[in-house]
């Protein structure tokens, strides 16, 4: 019996991932080989390989270099993540104008956390704001044409704080990106 735990200890300690979750790492090509999935849209517009792999009970989309392997970004949705500061995927986080940011991929980041996490606000030039106590969906792209561009959405970011110096958005995931 005590053959069979051993056994299964040694098991698992092998599956342990030796991936290391930092922008540069060089990702192993067995995770290449084993969690390979469609190529991921960067918040700056570029198109990666990528991998969905789990690390310590939580799910991760990792992007990297195809010529290298380097990690170029890693984002989660998964809400089992929680940062150093508390901040989860459905929290609220508390942003300045000048901290919500969009990008040519139409996501919308928001303020970094402590451990250096960017909060993704939102995606489609879309955020969900607090108002008045209730969640309000707000639409960043042109509502007439249903087009966007991220001068359009910066210009209605602007009005979203007329009088304001903050607002309260929800944070939908989570990014690291290499800057």
């Amino acid at each position: 019996m005590l053959g069979i735990k051993l056994f299964l200890l040694i098991a698992l300690l092998l599956q342990t991932s030796t991936l290391e979750l930092k922008i540069g790492a060089t990702l192993p090509k067995d995770d290449i080989d084993e969690f390979s999935t469609q190529s991921l849209i960067l918040h700056s517009g570029d198109l990666k390989p990528s991998i969905q792999k789990k690390v310590a009970g939580v799910s991760y989309r990792i992007a990297y270099e195809s010529k290298n392997n380097a990690i170029v970004q890693i984002s989660t949705y998964d809400s089992n993540f929680q940062s150093s500061d508390g901040v989860r995927v459905g929290s609220y986080v508390e942003a300045t104008k000048e901290q919500i940011i969009a990008t040519e991929s139409s996501d919308i980041l928001g303020p970094k956390t402590k451990d250096g996490w960017r909060t993704v606000l939102g995606t489609d030039f879309e955020i969900t704001v607090l108002k008045n106590g209730a969640d309000e969906r707000v639409v960043l792209r042109d509502k007439e044409s249903g087009s966007w561009s991220v001068r359009g959405a910066k210009k209605r970011i602007k009005k979203l704080f007329a009088g304001k110096q903050t607002i309260k958005v929800k944070v939908e995931r989570f990014s690291k990106i290499k800057e």
